[in-house]
């Protein structure tokens, strides 16, 4: 391959040590594919990375002989549903992957990839982003031949009836989204009754197991089980395909003459907040890079109500056929998408909601070592940030969602990135409470000085309320500007602020620096002018009592 070609082709890396041996790699290819449509480049050319000795990635669920097999039978043969992929490279270690990315990579996905610092890229929340953008991302495709092959294999086993696909998850890991197997055998029964013919595709993890015998008489296509690229022909090639919460279910999102419906199960059905929160795609929503042959229940599994969709969609089929607009319908639906601002606060919310990293956050740990233990929720961040950017500008500049922002910029430790949004904050409607939320968060995140310097700009600007001078003293207190906390607490006791926690606060100070009589001086002024408390006087009993013992 000469240099100039190389500058016509896109290197995307999918580097092991932060990306799963899974489906999820479809959702890396199809993104891939979209990033090479977007620079007009020729072709694709899929580098795979070994992990790195001391990194892997946290959903790692497979042995390292097992990873090896869905590498040789899962990702690889996955690139060829692509027919821009033209070329493939499994390195042999990261070294070469290094000589790959130096002396062949022009344009490099994702961007700023590096060896040393590796990206990811696998996240579903890409292409929800990508949908809700009105981009078209169903890029996959098996070859003719394939397609031929699962024509000569219906044209043998359905005798002329609509096939019907079913994919049965029947895993060990994360058993929750399972097919309900009881319920599957129904619905093949039903299907034979109304003249479909169900062809089904067992787990691979039970594919080579003896059927069990409620199945008997039902047709079975293990050769799609071990052999992708037989199992996206078949898919297009059925009539309707049908999945629970399963990873084979991938290949048809992505792909636009897969007519499928998928049952959401386990937790991504249940939990609370919504798992598909984590990927912009809110509960009972269809994703918007769906066309409208593709639809997304979220009722459960009943065989009834599996027989009525497969119904529904057969009539919506011959209709569209019908009238000849079959085509027309091809395409995502448009009403599927939401505004990106929408899907920011998605992104956020269940950020704030979820997981022990979300709850030592919200405790006020946001520190290094509670965003070590969460940094899986880096992804989204991005993701949330990556929104962010392209919602309109009106949206952009109110005054939550750059609250918002910031505090995804302080989650990311950036938070000269956080303060910098502050600029904004003298023209919004009560700029008074808005420095105080900024600085909160500033404050929260561990990052006392870059809160000072917020709250000193604010008083330089005339916002000398007796909140921004309040929150100013405690942080110079816990900064060591002793004296300087002092002026502020004695100012605001000299304007009569109406609140014990000034008095507290000072007082607190004179005890910690060992003047006792100046904190009883102002507990004795707090009493004396109305502001007294519970707390002034079980602090003024300490110290008596510390007084009677020495």
């Amino acid at each position: 391959m000469t240099e100039t070609v190389h500058h016509t082709v896109l290197y995307a890396f999918y580097d092991l040590s932060v990306s799963p041996l899974s489906f999820d790699f479809l959702t890396y290819l199809v993104e891939a594919e979209r990033t090479r449509r977007e620079k007009y480049l020729d072709y694709l050319h899929l580098v795979f990375v070994p992990q790195s000795v001391d990194r892997q990635h946290p959903e790692r669920l497979f042995a390292e002989t097992h990873g090896s097999w869905r590498m040789h039978n899962l990702l690889i043969p996955s690139c060829w549903l692509l027919p821009s992929c033209k070329n493939v490279t499994l390195c042999n270690s990261r070294e070469e992957a290094e000589l790959v990315l130096k002396n062949l990579a022009t344009h490099v996905f994702p961007a700023k990839y590096t060896v040393d610092k590796p990206l990811a890229h696998h996240h579903t929340g890409w292409p929800i982003i990508s949908g809700h953008l009105g981009k078209n991302i169903q890029f996959l495709e098996a070859s003719e031949q394939a397609r031929a092959y699962a024509r000569q294999w219906l044209g043998e086993h359905a005798k002329g009836k609509k096939a019907v696909a079913l994919t049965l998850r029947e895993a060990t890991f994360t058993p929750k989204r399972n097919s309900d197997v009881a319920e599957w055998f129904k619905f093949a029964h039903l299907l034979k009754e109304n003249g479909f013919f169900p062809v089904i595709l067992r787990d691979i993890e039970t594919a080579l197991d003896s059927p069990s015998p409620e199945f008997e008489g039902t047709a079975m296509f293990p050769e799609g089980v071990f052999n992708l690229e037989l199992r996206m022909a078949l898919y297009q090639e059925c009539h309707i395909s049908a999945f629970v919460s399963n990873g084979p279910s991938t290949p048809c999102y992505y792909c636009r003459d897969a007519r499928y419906l998928y049952f959401v199960t386990g937790e991504w059905l249940h939990d609370t907040p919504p798992l598909f929160n984590r990927i912009g795609l809110a509960h009972g929503q269809t994703p918007p890079f769906a066309n409208h042959y593709q639809r997304w229940l979220w009722s459960g599994q009943d065989a009834d109500r599996f027989m009525e969709e497969v119904n529904k969609l057969d009539e919506f089929i011959e209709e569209k056929k019908g009238s000849g607009t079959y085509d027309d319908y091809l395409d995502p639906i448009s009403d599927n998408r939401e505004p990106m601002m929408t899907v920011v606060r998605r992104f956020f919310d269940w950020l704030e909601e979820v997981g022990e990293p979300a709850k030592a956050l919200q405790q006020g740990d946001w520190t290094g070592k509670a965003l070590q233990q969460g940094d899986w929720t880096e992804p989204e961040l991005r993701l949330a940030l990556y929104c962010y950017r392209r919602a309109p500008q009106e949206e952009k500049t109110k005054y939550e969602n750059m609250l918002m922002r910031a505090r995804i910029h302080l989650r990311l430790q950036e938070p000269h990135m956080a303060l910098a949004i502050s600029k904004y904050v003298p023209d919004m409607p009560d700029p008074n409470g808005e420095y105080i939320d900024f600085g909160q968060a500033l404050s929260a995140g561990g990052h006392h000085d870059l809160a000072r310097q917020l709250f000193l700009d604010a008083l330089h600007l005339g916002l000398e309320t007796a909140e921004i001078v309040f929150h100013l003293g405690i942080l110079e207190q816990a900064l060591g500007y002793t004296e300087n906390a002092i002026r502020r607490f004695q100012r605001l006791i000299e304007q009569n602020v109406p609140t014990s926690a000034v008095y507290i606060q000072l007082g607190e100070l004179y005890e910690t620096n060992g003047r006792q009589d100046l904190a009883l001086e102002v507990y004795d002024l707090a009493d004396a002018k109305g502001f007294g408390s519970p707390e002034i006087k079980k602090r003024r009993l300490s110290m008596n009592l510390a007084e009677k013992f020495q």
